[in-house]
């Protein structure tokens, strides 16, 4: 308990500041030198199946994927385990967590056997021509 404090912080501090920094960037691509790499004035509406589009994006981000479902799977044991009255609220909370843990393990696997599916088999292309660019004024 001595050194996970620090360390707990030190990574939410790296974590908080990173995240801040890319959505600076992507926000203001000016100030990072990143103009030359954003299209300004067009945008391209996909006709690819929804399906297609979220596995293609699950792909890209996987951990959206596991966070996405984990935070409620773990909301969801607990609020059941607070149900149950034989238990001290101690228990209870292990419970929770021990059961939470193997939930978000299973959705971890699942979510890495997937990418690795579509890093051998590649990612779902867009349909050839079915593309539509819109110019914004």
């Amino acid at each position: 308990a001595k050194v996970s404090f620090p360390v707990m912080t030190g990574l939410f501090l790296f974590g908080f500041f990173y995240e801040r920094t890319i959505l600076n960037a992507a926000v203001h691509p000016e100030k990072w030198g990143l103009v030359e790499y954003v299209e300004k004035g067009t945008v391209t509406i996909s006709n690819m199946p929804v399906h297609h589009r979220v596995l293609n994006a699950i792909y890209d981000n996987p951990f959206v994927m596991v966070a996405g479902m984990g935070f409620p799977f773990a909301g969801y044991v607990l609020k059941e385990n607070l149900k149950l009255t034989h238990l001290t609220l101690s228990q209870k909370i292990m419970h929770s967590r021990v059961i939470a843990q193997g939930g978000v393990l299973g959705i971890l696997l699942t979510t890495m056997f997937f990418r690795e599916y579509m890093h051998k088999h590649g990612r779902f292309p867009e349909p050839e021509g079915s593309n539509s660019v819109k110019e914004l004024d």
